[in-house]
């Protein structure tokens, strides 16, 4: 049992089995505990946001200049008290995350910055495409936190039809595709 037998069940789309070995993992290993990110977004699919919101901040304290654990944080929050009330108990950073376009949409979610900042900075002619993957992707969970749910829909199948996630084995792309897949989106 290992994190990347975790992580391939979780690209096979099958959210049950996946969560029962991250869970298994979390139980078995207390010092893998802070490292498994991947059992986070497990807990955020299969609806156990308290537990999701834990796991981030358990990698949030480990990984302090990663901001996807801080957005995810969020994602958990926003599932049971709303934007507004995800938006108050947002973890900080103990260093600034060193990509750009996750900067810009922590800061979106923040509210620091409205949405269209990150159409002005990361849509752009001059973003890669990885940028644009993960703008969209973000901006799609952003909308879903927001109960906009068609916009959420466009939002995250348009990521999954980027050349980035064609081609890369990011693990994004998955949750991309397990998003889709759990809400019966259709890619």
């Amino acid at each position: 049992m290992s994190t990347s037998q975790g992580m391939a069940l979780f690209r096979a789309l099958d959210l049950l089995g996946s969560t029962c070995l991250f869970d298994q993992l979390y139980e078995r290993s207390p010092p893998l505990r802070p490292r498994l990110w991947q059992r986070g977004l497990c807990l955020f699919y299969s609806g156990r946001f308290v537990e999701g919101r834990e796991q981030f901040s358990l990698d949030t304290a480990l990984n302090g200049g990663d901001a996807e654990e801080v957005l995810w944080c969020f994602l958990c929050d926003a599932q049971r008290v709303g934007v507004v009330g995800a938006r108050g108990g947002m973890l900080e950073l103990l260093e600034e995350d060193p990509r750009p376009v996750l900067r810009v949409i922590l800061s979106v979610y923040r509210g620091e910055v409205p949405l269209s900042a990150l159409h002005e900075h990361v849509y752009g002619p001059c973003a890669s495409a990885h940028d644009k993957f993960y703008a969209a992707l973000y901006e799609g969970l952003f909308h879903e936190a927001l109960g906009a749910g068609e916009l959420a829909r466009d939002c995250i199948l348009a990521a999954l039809r980027t050349p980035y996630a064609e081609a890369s084995q990011d693990y994004m792309v998955a949750v991309g595709r397990m998003h889709a897949h759990v809400r019966g989106w259709r890619e």
